[in-house]
């Protein structure tokens, strides 16, 4: 385990740098760099083995990626369509296709494609950052070198209960907000991206990073929830509360918080009136270099 000191900072998000995508999107569009990239994912059917059936179809520069660069339209997914991605990254180099076995990379001036393929059938999403692609599923990611494809991967086992809602790189530091559902607690695991194992990593509470008091006075919005009763259920801190939202920052940890205050009677039921807001996490690392097992 590496020995880091580290400091967390947030900031406060207006709802317009979220992402606004209702209901399934079965079509993505992107243009980069004059190169347009369509993809369409069509439902065929869901047969009794909990996966549905889609056929793909789309264009890279009028190029069909069926005929041109040789994927095939039949797919299974464990998920009806493909959660928000990336499509390609910033100099349009690259396209990222979700398909059956993971996600191909084509190259878009080689018409070259290579596989990442999943390490579970929880796809979460995937993105570019500078040089790297990344695919994060809720008990595991990857992170790609897109020069010579070399995969630094983490895999948690399903006896751990826990659970990935996001991940941002900064420089050799990998950021991953877990949730850890046994006690009700969100962590963040700091992996090394030069050092990349699940053995070696730094583990924190973010309730102790983060004080909830000054968070809470802050929060923008509010609304009620009607209830039957008054549940036993409640987070340890509000930061237990982060979850992961869509939003136009790829590389980011941007969540939401909530704050639930006490359930009031009202005849027969009972009004839980909820505060909650959307941050970004800003997360630094100062590693001492110190290793233990």
């Amino acid at each position: 385990m590496i020995d880091n000191q580290i400091q967390i900072d947030y900031r406060l998000i207006d709802k317009s740098e979220l992402s606004k995508k209702n209901g399934l999107i079965s079509n993505f569009e992107i243009t980069v760099d004059s190169c347009k990239v369509e993809l369409d994912y069509e439902y065929k059917g869901e047969p009794n083995n909990n996966r549905i059936q889609l056929q793909l179809s789309g264009k890279i520069n009028q190029k069909s990626i069926i005929a041109d660069y040789g994927l095939n339209p039949n797919i299974e997914l464990p998920y009806q369509y493909p959660k928000s991605f990336e499509l390609s990254d910033t100099n349009g180099d690259f396209i990222a296709v979700p398909h059956n076995q993971g996600i191909y990379l084509i190259r878009v001036d080689s018409n070259n494609k290579h596989l990442i393929k999943y390490q579970t059938n929880k796809f979460q999403t995937c993105f570019f950052v500078d040089n790297l692609f990344v695919l994060v599923e809720d008990k595991g990611f990857k992170i790609v070198d897109l020069a010579d494809f070399k995969e630094c991967l983490i895999l948690f086992d399903n006896e751990q209960k826990v659970f990935i809602n996001a991940i941002q790189l900064q420089g050799n530091q990998i950021y991953t907000i877990i949730q850890d559902v046994e006690i009700n607690q969100m962590k963040l695991f700091v992996f090394d991206k030069l050092n990349c194992s699940i053995d070696n990593y730094s583990e924190y509470n973010l309730a102790d990073l983060i004080e909830s008091k000054h968070l809470s006075e802050s929060l923008k919005y509010e609304k009620e929830t009607k209830l039957a009763g008054i549940p036993d259920f409640h987070y340890n801190s509000l930061i237990d509360s982060w979850r992961f939202v869509t939003n136009n920052k790829w590389n980011s940890l941007i969540g939401r918080i909530e704050d639930w205050l006490q359930p009031e009677k009202h005849g027969d039921y009972f009004i839980r009136k909820e505060r909650y807001d959307y941050i970004e996490l800003d997360i630094k690392t100062f590693a001492n270099n110190v290793y233990t097992k």
